[in-house]
């Protein structure tokens, strides 16, 4: 007669019942995703920053900047409007750092720094949202790609709007994902005044209004298994959007309105073919 076999181990445990629980994995830091990668943007990008001389645009805003209010108000009522708000801003800072290569782009770089710590909070929270197993070290690989990007560094260092366009469209875009988890009216309203930031810094960076739209659409959805797959978007989650934008885009329609009314001035860019 054959022996019986001992219970397996399998079996023991789950007699026993449940083990202990498994320890939580541990997560980065939420402050050191975000620090991490807007330090290392401010080292790359800070690095020799007063080295190369000023290029033909960056004399155009220091020689505009140094223009009195008065001044400046005058020439945009002419001409590069849409450049207005920076050229106001930099006059400030003219008239406290100095005239500097280095004092002229730090806006510029403190942009890119703060556009790292967004992007790596960015990638944090999208990465909690579709549980990932490590949302912390997917946002600090976000950030931290960001700022080794080597078009990255170029902005950091030129004196022109297009890093602080890049911090206010990020910001904007994280606003977007927390007022659509949080629903309150004051995640809405600051992307909106996101949004407005966005457009006075480049009336062109608008164009992420039609992308979040777009995305909105596609999220609002339901999934093919749903018993109404012909379903439309979820109004709920476009309601707030549209009023966003739409307020923003009424505190821009004067700049709008100057831009397109000096479109002239850019006549010699010729028109991209197919």
């Amino acid at each position: 007669m054959a022996t019986p076999r001992p219970p397996s181990l399998a079996m023991d445990q789950r007699a026993a019942g449940p083990g202990p629980p498994r320890p939580a994995r541990r997560q980065l830091p939420g402050w050191l995703v975000v620090i991490v990668p807007a330090l290392a943007a401010l080292a790359v990008g800070g690095y020799r920053i007063g080295g190369p001389s000023l290029w033909r645009d960056e004399a155009y805003t220091l020689g505009t900047a140094q223009r009195s209010f008065g001044q400046i108000f005058d020439l945009l009522l002419h001409v590069d409007a849409v450049h207005g708000p920076y050229y106001l801003g930099m006059h400030v800072v003219v008239a406290t750092a100095g005239t500097s290569e280095a004092a002229l782009r730090l806006p510029s770089l403190l942009a890119t720094g703060l556009a790292a710590g967004i992007t790596a909070a960015l990638g944090r929270r999208l990465g909690r949202m579709t549980g990932l197993p490590a949302p912390g070290l997917t946002g600090l690989l976000a950030g931290l790609l960001y700022a080794a990007t080597p078009q990255t560094t170029f902005y950091a260092q030129d004196a022109r709007p297009y890093g602080l366009v890049t911090a206010c469209a990020t910001a904007a875009t994280y606003l977007l994902i927390v007022a659509l988890a949080d629903g309150r009216k004051r995640w809405w309203a600051g992307y909106g005044a996101a949004i407005a930031l966005t457009g006075m810094a480049s009336l062109f960076a608008l164009l992420l209004v039609a992308a979040h739209a777009v995305t909105l659409l596609v999220t609002s959805r339901p999934p093919p298994t749903s018993p109404s797959p012909s379903m439309p978007p979820s109004l709920g989650r476009m309601r707030p959007f549209l009023a966003a934008a739409g307020i923003a885009a009424a505190v821009l329609s004067p700049l709008i309105f100057l831009g397109y009314q000096q479109d002239r001035a850019l006549g010699w860019v010729s028109a991209p073919g197919l």
